[in-house]
């Protein structure tokens, strides 16, 4: 009994220093920012406004999409990719494919250090042809890392996981 009551007491003590920030203590500023950002990106992705998806990442940051593992720096080169992306979406949607969306729902954030928060986000993707109806086209999840730039939050890692 008193090992059951020890090992008990000693994951406490461990559980207790070692805990990180939950969202409800991340500040509200920090945990609003946040969020705008992971709804700022679907908009940019949706509506293929690279020049906005450009000011949501760091210097740094790095995009990867686990349908094949491509990644993509979003800063340096990456430019000229996001253009092409664009484009090609756009010609999709002439040539009859549709419109889709990206419903991004349950996030959840931490904060393990200051200027540091990670995060999940879940995601359903839909998809509209001309004169059809929507349905869902695919769903995933993001793990995402944020981190300070300037004095703003920026998504310095975002990874995709397709279903």
């Amino acid at each position: 009994m008193n090992n059951k009551i020890n090992y008990f007491l000693i994951v406490i003590l461990i559980a207790f220093f070692s805990t990180k920030a939950s969202a409800a203590e991340i500040p509200y500023e920090d945990r609003q920012a946040v969020y705008d950002l992971i709804n700022t990106y679907s908009y940019a992705i949706d509506y293929y406004d690279t020049e906005l998806l450009m000011t949501l990442f760091t210097e740094d940051g790095v995009f990867k999409v686990n349908s094949g593992g491509e990644l993509i720096n979003t800063r340096v080169g990456a430019e000229e990719r996001y253009i092409e992306f664009s484009e090609r979406a756009e010609r999709r949607i002439q040539n009859g494919v549709g419109q889709g969306h990206h419903y991004l729902t349950n996030i959840v954030i931490d904060m393990p250090g200051e200027d540091y928060i990670t995060g999940k986000v879940m995601a359903i993707v839909t998809n509209k042809p001309p004169g059809g109806s929507i349905s869902v086209n695919s769903s995933g999840y993001y793990e995402l890392e944020f981190r300070k730039e300037e004095g703003d939050w920026k998504i310095s890692s975002l990874e995709l996981f397709y279903d």
